[in-house]
């Protein structure tokens, strides 16, 4: 998988951005805002894994996030959502941008081997 290197750049530039601030609420905006990016910048990675994040907050000292994989309706895997989402934890932009792609490797990871796993399965029955 090759994200585009400018784009990641600009991504960790608004990032810092949050870093820098003194206000809060402007870090918690250059947050969100960078994380909202990395997911774009994985989607056009990864069109067909529909990566989202959610649930991002400020507890303590640190940020959290959810990244999770959003499935198609017609393709639910019988109770194992839980294997596409996992929560992450940050305190700066640069472990926002490598605690992200870290997991969010571990999700699309899973998203595809259960779709090689449900096709192949497919394919014996018939």
């Amino acid at each position: 998988m090759i994200l585009h290197e400018k784009y990641m750049n600009y991504i960790r530039n608004q990032a810092r951005m949050g870093d820098d601030a003194e206000d809060d609420q402007f870090q918690c905006a250059k947050y969100w805002k960078a994380l909202e990016m990395l997911v774009d910048a994985w989607r056009m990675a990864w069109p067909d894994c529909r990566l989202k994040v959610s649930g991002f907050k400020k507890e303590g000292d640190a940020y959290e996030a959810e990244v999770f994989v959003e499935l198609p309706p017609y393709s639910y895997p019988g109770g194992k959502l839980d294997r596409f989402r996992e929560t992450f934890r940050f305190t700066d932009s640069d472990d926002l941008v490598i605690d992200f792609c870290r997991v969010a490797r571990t999700v699309t990871d899973r998203f595809y081997d259960w779709q090689q796993d449900t096709l192949r399965r497919s394919l014996q029955r018939s």
